[in-house]
């Protein structure tokens, strides 16, 4: 129970550093009123960051107590989500670091493939197998959150000074 706490709070912290990144970056770039600016991505994508980051604070309570029903319903509402972002924002996305995003998505579709063949209680097994396909997709999502909004800070602040 101590590994699954320490797992649960590792990624609730690395959700929460993502999610204050794109935060942070839609507070400064808001208060700018041009049309192309990044907002709609970045708000979207700290919204998606928080739900996680929630996720991850509430999946040791999940873990402890069988949720089975509010399980099955979280993870169709999760692939809603993730699928209307990646149709709005496609051509942001790819204005980001695409590798960085690409190794993510590939690491979370790992990860829920992996749940849903869950290997049981053998923990070497079910961590190598399924937590660490999680941490490398957490490990490239907060980099793409970090250099993806450091882009649109570096280009936004050069066009204000040209102006």
């Amino acid at each position: 129970l101590s590994s699954l706490w320490m797992i649960s709070s590792l990624s609730a912290a690395i959700w929460s550093f993502s999610a204050t990144i794109y935060s942070f970056c839609y507070s400064l770039l808001s208060q700018k009123a041009r049309k192309e600016n990044p907002k709609g991505f970045l708000i979207f994508s700290a919204c998606f960051a928080w739900l996680l980051f929630l996720d991850g604070l509430l999946s040791v309570q999940a873990e402890i107590s069988s949720l089975s029903i509010l399980e099955r319903l979280v993870k169709p509402v999760y692939l809603l989500f993730l699928l209307y972002y990646v149709l709005r924002y496609w051509k942001t996305l790819h204005k980001g670091d695409v590798i960085l995003w690409g190794l993510a998505f590939g690491c979370f579709s790992a990860f829920i493939l992996t749940e849903a063949h869950s290997l049981g209680p053998r923990f070497v097994e079910r961590y190598l197998l399924e937590d660490a396909p999680k941490f490398l997709g957490l490990a490239a999502w907060g980099a793409y959150a970090f250099r993806t909004s450091r882009r649109f800070m570096l280009y936004e602040f050069r066009r204000s000074k040209e102006v």
